[in-house]
């Protein structure tokens, strides 16, 4: 199971993008594109998050999984949702969801069944897990 708290000694958080879709969405192909899109961005700045985890490794001599986006196609009040988690620099959080809502956007443009059944705009959101 992921860990969503901040580990101590890091500076990086979770975040997630959330879309609603509309009954009947071809789903599969939200969840592989809005991941693609996520997936760009995160590359950019990868290696920070994982040397800072590498950092924590060595001073507690233990190994850690290298944080990751993740999805999830979940049920939710408004109907079926698809979420992506994925770790953010603290420094760097606005400049990153930025860069998410800019990758994400242009998915949703780029590919007509992809708007046709995402409900409204994506939102971004902290992610406070216990």
């Amino acid at each position: 199971m992921p860990l969503f708290k901040q580990i101590p000694g890091t500076e990086y958080a979770w975040h997630e993008v959330v879309a609603s879709l509309n009954p009947g969405s071809n789903y599969k192909l939200v969840q592989e594109k809005l991941f693609d899109a996520v997936n760009v961005v995160y590359g950019k700045y990868r290696a920070g998050i994982e040397n800072q985890l590498g950092s924590i490794e060595r001073r507690l001599e233990v190994q850690l999984k290298a944080p990751v986006p993740e999805a999830k196609l979940q049920f939710a009040d408004a109907g079926l949702e698809f979420m992506i988690r994925y770790p953010v620099d603290i420094r760097r959080a606005s400049e990153i969801d930025d860069q998410i809502t800019c990758s994400v956007l242009m998915s949703l443009e780029e590919e007509q069944e992809l708007e046709v059944a995402v409900v409204g705009s994506p939102k971004i959101r902290a992610a406070i897990k216990g």
